[in-house]
């Protein structure tokens, strides 16, 4: 599965920000059709292993093996960059997700996705799946930027949020009236500081926390 920002939409298809509410949209992200291209000897290979006609801890082991396989494909092709370089890349999440979602659609995730960019910080803030607290990261590189309070230019900060963060404009203004607010988790040092620098010559009073996924 491959998710990128689009617009709001109400379907359940969609995966994202309160499910029903947010927008990220597989079904509609440019790569959606590249499984053809790129998966089709993993289909396959897949098709050549045993059916559904086996015991359950069988398939549970299947299922496993199949989610690793699509996995390290993921890894792959994102190597040779078909998800985009550079700031594009950071544009979007990517991940092999299994149904009923659990907190390994969170690792791989994490495992995926480049540390530290804004649109997995806003995945994991409002859709990830919570990670075990035994196995929550402790890496005090990455921070939770929180909006403490906007100050009195509330339009200009909600314009660099809409930028920032790829929101509607109710979102941004939903998380300005809503301060003291999480922005974001799980962002890097340097992208922490540069946001808290920019939203604070704005008048906004932020704040960053050692972070961990939510």
């Amino acid at each position: 599965m491959i998710a990128r920002r689009q617009n709001p939409c109400p379907s359940e298809k969609f995966v994202g920000q309160r499910r029903t509410e947010k927008d990220w949209s597989y079904g509609e992200s440019p790569y959606f059709c590249y499984g053809e291209e790129y998966f089709g000897e993993v289909s396959r290979l897949f098709d050549e292993r045993p059916d559904h006609n086996v015991g359950i801890d069988q398939w549970l082991e299947e299922c496993d093996l199949r989610v690793r396989c699509m996995e390290e494909v993921m890894k792959r092709l994102d190597k040779k960059d078909i998800f985009g370089e550079g700031e594009k890349r950071k544009s979007i999440l990517i991940n092999v997700e299994v149904m009923p979602p659990d907190y390994r659609n969170t690792e791989r995730a994490l495992r995926l996705n480049p540390r530290g960019s804004a649109i997995l910080a806003a995945w994991l803030d409002t859709d990830a799946e919570r990670l075990p607290d035994r196995m929550v990261p402790r890496d005090k590189t990455e921070f939770t930027v929180v909006l403490q309070a906007v100050g009195d230019n509330k339009v200009e900060v909600m314009k660099e949020l809409r930028t920032l963060m790829r929101l509607v404009l109710k979102e941004a203004k939903d998380l300005v009236e809503g301060a003291p607010k999480n922005l974001m988790q799980c962002v890097a040092k340097d992208e922490a500081e540069k946001i808290k620098a920019t939203l604070e010559k704005m008048g906004a009073k932020v704040e960053l926390k050692a972070s961990s996924p939510a």
